[in-house]
């Protein structure tokens, strides 16, 4: 992955979406985590360095039913 192209990402989302994002990617070395800016209807907003931005794809990848396999491993 190449995230030396991307300076920043401002993510929106529900606050509860976010408790979620902070608790899987929080202790990876490369994420740190941002300041929220509170919008309207419960949403907030996080702006996250291209590194964060790496970080959190790659924590929440990890959540998915089919991280780790491969194209050769069967699904359950």
């Amino acid at each position: 992955m190449r995230a030396g192209r991307i300076a920043s990402a401002t993510l929106v989302c529900h606050r509860d979406t976010w408790e979620f994002v902070a608790a899987q990617v929080g202790s990876h070395p490369h994420f740190r985590t941002p300041s929220l800016e509170e919008r309207e209807n419960g949403l907030v907003a996080a702006v996250l360095s291209g590194r964060s931005l790496v970080a959190m794809l790659l924590a929440l990848y990890r959540t998915t039913p089919c991280a780790g396999r491969t194209a050769k491993t069967p699904r359950r």
